[in-house]
């Protein structure tokens, strides 16, 4: 069996290339060789632009425009930026529909303590019309909702 260290250098630059950044930085912190000949490689840094753009959704990211390894890390630095805006951005949207969802039922249990107490059948109606409504409004912010949970679980970085 082999080990790490005996398998091709393009091999270890892409296995190291699709590790969190986190997992990289201990394991760069353990093997110096290795993490000096990372910092070399083009391909690497290449590979990690392109799925931290991945991550952050940010798809106009070009590797294949030409590369300058000296702005690397400006650019990581500005793509860590955005993510964070966006995942500020969508933490917020979430509270927003929490609220909303919150207000929703609220409204709809006073208007079926109202429903309760006033049999009438044409009130009685119109009440039950405003609660289906505020149920849709319900199902379509926990709709929102998921799909923004969705979103921040996407961005997360392990």
């Amino acid at each position: 069996m082999s080990t790490f260290s005996e398998l091709p250098s393009e091999l270890q630059i892409e296995i190291f290339s699709n590790l969190s950044v986190i997992h990289l930085g201990k394991i760069l912190s353990i093997n110096k060789s290795t993490h000096d000949q990372l910092l070399q490689s083009e391909v690497f840094w290449k590979s990690l632009i392109k799925n931290y753009s991945k991550l952050s959704g940010d798809s106009n990211q070009s590797c294949d425009e030409l590369f300058d390894i000296s702005e690397v890390k400006n650019q990581l630095i500005d793509m860590i930026r955005y993510k964070n805006m966006k995942t500020q951005f969508l933490r917020k949207k979430c509270i927003e529909f929490e609220y909303t969802l919150r207000e929703l039922l609220e409204v709809q249990a006073e208007l079926q303590s109202v429903l309760q107490f006033r049999p009438e059948k044409n009130e009685s109606q119109k009440i039950n019309r405003e609660i289906e409504s505020i149920q849709e409004e319900v199902a379509n912010t926990r709709k929102k909702m998921d799909a923004l949970e969705e979103s921040l679980e996407k961005m997360t970085i392990d």
